[in-house]
């Protein structure tokens, strides 16, 4: 995982938050991973990351306005991705900790940047509360 840098909110305190919804994530990733594997590798593509934000946890923004538009999940995924491929990490698919990365880009692109929330730790929180605790279930 690549190693965020956050301006207000200190690591542990994310980590600690993330890993209350890690399960939830996990069961997540290998369903998401399992519908298009890339041959013997599960990941998760661009496009089926596309479905993942657009239909399962539909936190993206219609208006051009919006805090977190199509274009911001895509150059998330870019950013996630750049220059990290490996044996068991295709060069264009996600593995269960980038997808993990991806959902905090999200959320801190959502809240953080947009200064709804004051800083990194309550974006995060708001964004596991409203979108992956209550869309992410029925995944196992």
């Amino acid at each position: 995982m690549k190693k965020l840098k956050y301006k207000i909110s200190q690591e542990e305190d994310i980590k600690q938050l993330v890993f209350k919804a890690y399960p939830l994530l996990k069961d997540t990733y290998k369903y998401q991973s399992g519908v298009s594997p890339f041959g013997n590798l599960f990941a998760i593509g661009s496009n089926q990351c596309s479905i993942f934000v657009n239909e399962v946890l539909d936190c993206l923004d219609i208006d051009k306005d919006g805090n977190l538009k199509t274009s911001d999940a895509d150059r998330m995924f870019i950013t996630v991705n750049a220059a990290r491929s490996g044996p068991y990490n295709p060069a264009n698919g996600m593995i269960r900790c980038q997808m993990i990365e991806f959902v905090i880009r999200c959320a801190i692109e959502k809240y953080f940047v947009s200064k709804i929330e004051e800083n990194e730790l309550d974006s995060v929180n708001r964004f596991l509360e409203e979108f992956v605790f209550g869309k992410c279930q029925g995944f196992n």
